[in-house]
């Protein structure tokens, strides 16, 4: 995984480790038996027999750490347990790969990796598990078949333990051959203790940065078990996120998690290579001191707490050494799912060989499911429903995407300056320590048609600039194709749309997605540029593009439903309606913002994307400036408008009112003292200047005094 998509998980990580790490140095050339107790390593004996029906002699000194020798079978195993490890391939709703992590099968139906990986059901709808991506014996990469992720049949995430669980259809994504899921088996999660004792080595099979499939073999030293995790050290050989990490007789005794990077003196990030590490390098690159696991009994004990379900019944009867139940019947799966195939069940008990037709078959119990019966598909979509822990469940009915998004930023102009018959500079910020920059430096984020700057402290937009093209070629520029906003967005119909983070700017600058999804339905997600302002251009790709960039939580401001939405009479959407009915055929520049008052705005209690409070102070005012070519050149028209909060939910209670009025430019100029305003803008500006129901330029926007305020409502 990426850097970027790690840093919150290995920032707990290095707190949680960081005074413990430096006293387990010594542990790491100590002999199991000088670290544990008798007691222990006769637990760890009995496991022993519960994998192997014989163990062998360098097997039981292993465990005292009497011998480092390893028996010819071990590798043998080991290519059994790798057999159910897969790449899991992380896509954005164009189906592009943007990232890519491991997991393994823990029954026939369901995949194991991070919570860090799929935090949440939508992450895990996009996804692919690939298996059998490996190099040959001749060192040719080669890749196996691809199945979809399906959340809407199961999915559970715990943050605590950073693990999720998800369905994993049974056939192919497209056309990849008939082997189905069951090829793949699974591995046991033993719930019971005594599998790995401090001192003892840990093995890891990954795809790290996403490569072919690797294997860290016994270069991680167990140093420390901890009530819920397995600490672990290396010099040469990290893990991947979501890999398995397994003990020398190839159980699975943990989930690779996380772990501590060495950094330099400025407290950054290292690679391998001594480099300092940016957000794009992969976790494999990362020179990691320590790691971390989640004990695989822990994982199991969790899960008893997870909404019932078919699919976890079977799980739980592969972790307890039992015979899998039969999956239920096949139900319909719509047109764009993958088909159904076979699954599979298990029995894992004891090492069996029989004697058959073609050869011999041989059942090795060490974690996975090698006797297969064919038997019904794919498990039922389960109904909606939230975990008791906040563990996100699954939503059947209509999905979290993000819309089409083109990733490649350096194509975005952004703000168009020259766009009317006199340039329009962007407002210039006089007090830049409150901008958020990106990382080349600038404040202003381009996007397709529009520009943002952030205030970094309240993490919203300090002002958006966007062109607006109201003519009919721009708004269809290819008749041929169609415009609404679920095409454009690549969405279904039902699906929602997620809003998507900045990656050009600090993660801290912005307000996450996940703020809106736990705000107690408290807001909309309002778009300080319209969507509708910006979806022209001279291609389909343009206005394609336009559509997904209104869709960065950049844009996003929290507004209450009856302040954003026309249909229900709201002041912002209504004056938004109006303004591109009346700019209709023409041209218009419009820059817009919230007013932020540190003194009056009331904060609100959310949540992050890790569900950790988030307090937010609410703009109870917004501003507008809407900017047209006239008769007599540039008219400048500024509104303020005030929302009601009352029906917000703050956990106690204030009363406001709202009102929508026409306000010189001057007044939001002192309302917005961190921007100053263009001065070609200021002196157009048309406050005071026309009579009530005067025409815009060539349009026929409607400019109202504030003693008009009735009628508006007309």
């Amino acid at each position: 995984m990426k850097v970027r998509d790690l840093r919150q998980i290995v920032d707990r990580t290095t707190q949680e480790m960081a005074a413990s790490l430096p006293g387990l140095r010594g542990r790491e050339f100590v002999k199991p038996r000088d670290l544990n107790s008798p007691a222990k390593l006769e637990l760890r004996r009995r496991a022993l027999t519960e994998t192997v029906l014989r163990p062998s002699k360098s097997e039981k000194e292993r465990i005292l750490g009497d011998n480092d020798l390893v028996d010819l079978n071990f590798f043998e195993r080991g290519l059994f347990a790798a057999k159910s490890v897969c790449r899991v391939i992380l896509r954005d709703e164009a189906e592009r790969q943007i990232g890519a992590a491991s997991g393994f099968m823990v029954s026939p139906s369901l995949l194991l990796t991070n919570h860090h990986v799929f935090p949440h059901a939508g992450e895990a709808a996009l996804a692919l598990a690939q298996f059998d991506y490996v190099l040959d014996i001749e060192g040719i990469e080669r890749r196996g078949p691809s199945f979809r992720t399906r959340p809407d049949i199961y999915f559970f995430a715990n943050e605590e333990l950073d693990f999720a669980i998800v369905a994993v259809d049974q056939s192919p994504d497209g056309d990849q051959g008939d082997a189905g899921l069951v090829t793949y088996r699974y591995l046991r999660l033993n719930p019971n203790h005594g599998k790995i004792n401090e001192g003892e080595f840990i093995s890891i099979i990954q795809h790290p940065s996403g490569l072919p499939k690797q294997v860290a073999l016994r270069e991680n030293k167990l140093l420390k078990k901890e009530d819920n995790f397995l600490v672990y050290h290396s010099d040469t050989a990290q893990g991947s996120s979501g890999a398995p990490l397994f003990n020398d007789t190839w159980q699975v005794v943990g989930l690779h998690s996380a772990g501590v990077p060495r950094k330099n003196a400025k407290g950054q990030w290292l690679t391998k290579a001594g480099t300092v590490a940016d957000n794009s390098t992969d976790d494999g690159e990362i020179d990691w001191i320590g790691n971390r696991g989640v004990r695989a009994s822990q994982i199991v004990a969790a899960l008893g707490n997870a909404p019932a379900s078919p699919l976890l019944d079977e799980f739980m009867a592969t972790a307890n050494g039992e015979k899998a139940p039969s999956p239920p019947s096949p139900v319909p799966i719509p047109p764009d799912a993958p088909r159904t195939a076979e699954s599979g069940t298990s029995s894992i008990s004891r090492l069996r060989v029989t004697a058959m037709a073609q050869g011999t078959r041989i059942d090795l119990p060490i974690g996975y499911a090698a006797e297969i019966e064919h038997v019904g598909s794919s498990a039922p979509p389960m109904p909606a429903t939230k975990a008791a822990d906040g563990g996100d469940m699954i939503a059947a009915t209509e999905a979290y995407k993000a819309p089409v998004i083109d990733s490649k930023y350096e194509n975005r102009k952004g703000y168009d300056k020259n766009f009317l018959s006199e340039a329009i500079a962007l407002p210039r910020v006089t007090k830049t320590s409150l901008a958020a920059k990106m990382s080349s430096g600038g404040t202003a984020i381009p996007y397709e048609h529009f520009s943002i700057v952030m205030h970094k402290a309240r993490r919203l937009a300090m002002f958006t600039a966007c062109n607006v093209d109201a003519t009919e070629k721009a708004r269809r520029p290819d008749p041929s194709k169609t415009y609404s906003r679920k095409a454009l967005g690549g969405l279904a119909e039902g699906d929602i749309e997620k809003w998507v983070p900045e990656e050009r700017i600090d993660a801290a600058h912005q307000l996450p997605d996940a703020f809106f999804k736990n705000d107690r339905k408290s807001f909309d997600k309002g778009h300080v540029v319209r969507r509708d302002d910006v979806v022209w251009g001279k291609t389909y790709a343009q206005v394609r593009r336009a559509n997904g960039d209104s869709y960065h939580v950049t844009n996003c401001s929290p507004q209450v439903a009856a302040f954003n939405q026309s249909k229900l009479g709201g002041d912002w959407g209504r004056l938004e309606n109006m303004i591109l009915k009346q700019a209709k055929g023409e041209r218009v520049v419009i820059f817009a913002g919230p007013v932020f008052d540190d003194e009056k705005d009331r904060p609100f209690k959310g949540k992050d994307e890790n569900g950790d409070e988030l307090i937010v102070q609410i703009p109870s005012q917004f501003w507008k400036i809407v900017i047209a070519d006239g008769a007599q050149g540039l008219e400048a028209y500024g509104f303020v408008l005030k929302q009601n909060l009352k029906s917000v939910d703050w956990e106690f209670k204030v009363d406001s009112e709202w009102v929508e009025e026409l306000k010189p430019l001057k007044d939001i100029q002192a309302l917005a003292d961190f921007i100053r305003i263009p001065k070609n803008v200021m002196r157009a500006d048309m406050y005071g200047r026309v009579e009530a129901n005067e025409s815009l330029a060539a349009n026929e926007i409607i400019r109202r005094p504030p003693s008009s305020r009735h009628m508006r409502r007309g």
